[in-house]
């Protein structure tokens, strides 16, 4: 009996770790500013002037018509907003290619409204719109946020300006309840 109990003793010292509580942080991290940690699984992939963009573009078309409920189509629509927003990181930081950066952020900005678009749609036709538009609100300011650090950092910030301007003009400004 005696080796049994010092048998179960070793295996729980062994194989169970102990948690010690911890303090917390007093102050509070800062957002991340990497598309990576924001919005994973995403990654740039092929972009605006890779010669496998088109078909990228077209899987995503069939895609979207192939999408028959609304609230999927505007869902489908913000990750598609979010793809544009890594993919004009990658054009902007890694390739220098302000040409292609550009055509992305406007695809960026497209998306996302026609997000918007769906939801205020489906709220004209007495539909329940309030996680939508919540997911909206969160999504566009991550998005937004993200975007304008990016632009920061940017040696383009002139041209990308009138795209902040207008997204901050689309993303909610309040959840609701």
């Amino acid at each position: 009996m005696k080796k049994l109990l010092i048998a179960i003793i070793l295996f729980l010292f062994t194989t169970v770790t102990p948690i010690f509580a911890q303090e917390e942080s007093p102050t509070p991290t800062s957002t991340s500013s990497n598309s990576y940690e924001l919005f994973y699984p995403i990654v740039a992939g092929k972009v605006s002037g890779d010669s496998l963009y088109p078909l990228k573009l077209a899987r995503e078309w069939i895609v979207n018509k192939l999408i028959f409920d609304s609230l999927r189509k505007a869902d489908y629509h913000l990750i598609l907003s979010k793809k544009r927003l890594v993919e004009t990181e990658e054009l902007i930081v890694n390739r220098k290619d302000v040409t292609n950066a550009e055509k992305s952020v406007k695809r960026f900005v497209e998306e996302y409204k026609k997000a918007l678009e769906i939801t205020q749609d489906r709220e004209k036709k007495g539909q329940k719109v309030d996680d939508l538009y919540n997911t909206l609100y969160s999504d566009g300011n991550k998005e937004l946020n993200f975007f304008k650090d990016l632009i920061a950092k940017s040696e383009i910030k002139e041209s990308l300006q009138p795209y902040v301007s207008e997204l901050e003009g689309l993303v909610p400004q309040t959840k609701r309840d």
